[in-house]
């Protein structure tokens, strides 16, 4: 993961840099420890020695760090000792006179906080200013030093240590390069403007083809990048040596809110409706009836969806269902006198919404005198075809209402009833 915040990365020089020309031999050190030279010893054992391979670990099990491109690839592996210009890596280069060459590698930390200082030197003499690795595990960072050959045709390349501790002289370092100058008209990329999208949309972020890598802030190496939250973005690109880089802000719009998620209950024998009403801005669809106003008036059961769009273009949808259920009603007189006057001689209870019943009533001493399960039926104030004295009973109804998918649900109720006489 390169974490752009703390790369360092290069103007673009006077002409860019050609990668296909690299004079270096096996500078991505693919072919282990051919081509080159180190005062350091191959091996394990400590402060001075490397290896060349995939992983900092297969040196020393702390040690973190992959190759800089593929993360799968060889690397220079080194533990650095106290000796102050030791040459870390060194080649012998033939080159033209009067030539300008770039000199350039990656460097990485593999061990803790870093003291490493290297320097680029050619034929003897240190070239531009000593660089060192970043503070961060698994970033690479870049350097390059601009040389002229004056009348030289051979250039001794070396990338020396110039520190004189070893504790955190740690540090891995790949595709050293040694190549001309190749004029290249001068590249830009754009990713886009500052932008906002809706907060559960997402956007492509494309930095165009034609470049040799990309190093996203998100640690993407792709051309091109979905970008779904918002946070600032940003990209550089690699093109014959040289660094583009853009960036770009992406925000979030809210989604609209609808302000009904649940589900309604009617009555379909009453006639009940359910209103539901979105803001007047909205665009809005009312599924399965293909309405488009901003106010459903719904008067049958089953299941709606409300799909709604805002001036932003936002969307938003509620999935809700609409369920008949029509709730038992149950009333039960608290007195009636049975004088055979056909005026409130019988005790029963007018019910609705009712699909299963059961009355039964008790005296004060808690002897049933009176079972039934008709509703239309009702008590006429006897036990035994003998009347009743005057008194307070009681009574239970245990009944079932119905839902909409056409379950029972069970109730009961109680109370007492005065027997006049």
């Amino acid at each position: 993961m390169v974490i752009l915040s703390n790369v360092v990365w290069s103007q673009c020089p006077d002409c860019h840099i050609s990668t296909s020309s690299n004079l270096v031999t096996n500078g991505n050190f693919e072919n282990g420890y051919s081509g080159f030279y180190s005062d350091y010893l191959i091996g394990n054992k400590g402060p001075g020695y490397f290896i060349v391979d995939r992983d900092a670990s297969i040196y020393y099990q702390p040690y973190t760090g992959k190759d800089h491109t593929t993360g799968n690839s060889r690397f220079l592996i080194v533990d650095g000792d106290d000796k102050n210009g030791k040459r870390v890596w060194y080649q012998d280069i033939s080159v033209m006179p009067n030539t300008d060459y770039y000199f350039s590698c990656w460097v990485t930390n593999i061990f803790v906080e870093p003291v490493t200082r290297l320097q680029f030197s050619i034929n003897g003499l240190d070239i531009g200013s000593p660089f060192s690795p970043p503070l961060t595990y698994l970033e690479w960072r870049f350097f390059y030093i601009k040389w002229n050959s004056g009348a030289n045709t051979s250039a001794k390349l070396a990338i020396n240590n110039k520190v004189i501790i070893f504790q955190g002289n740690d540090f891995g370092i790949d595709d050293i390069s040694f190549t001309t100058c190749k004029p290249d008209p001068f590249f830009d990329i754009d990713i886009g403007n500052d932008t906002s999208i809706c907060s559960e949309d997402s956007i492509i972020l494309d930095a165009g083809g034609g470049f040799s890598s990309y190093a996203w802030n998100n640690g993407a190496k792709t051309r091109a990048i979905s970008a779904f939250r918002p946070d600032i973005y940003s990209v550089i690109t690699m093109k014959n040596g040289c660094y583009a880089r853009d960036t770009m802000k992406l925000g979030s719009l809210p989604i609209p809110y609808i302000g009904f998620d649940a589900d309604y209950i009617i009555c379909e024998v009453k006639q009940e409706t359910v209103s539901l009403t979105i803001h007047k801005d909205y665009e809005c669809l009312w599924l399965p009836s293909g309405d488009t106003m901003n106010t459903a008036i719904i008067d049958e059961a089953g299941y709606r969806q409300c799909i709604v769009t805002d001036n932003n273009g936002c969307m938003n949808k509620s999935f809700f269902e609409i369920r008949n259920l029509c709730y038992p009603v149950i009333f039960v007189p608290n007195a009636f006198y049975p004088d055979g006057d056909g005026l409130n001689d019988v005790f029963n209870a007018s019910c609705s919404n009712i699909v299963g019943f059961k009355m039964v009533i008790y005296n004060r001493w808690g002897e049933m005198i009176y079972e039934t399960i008709d509703m239309l039926a009702g008590w006429d104030g006897s036990y035994g075809n003998v009347p009743c004295q005057q008194d307070v009973y009681f009574w239970v109804i245990d009944y079932y209402g119905l839902t909409s998918d056409k379950q029972k649900i069970p109730g009961s109720t109680s109370g007492t009833v005065n027997l006049l006489r």
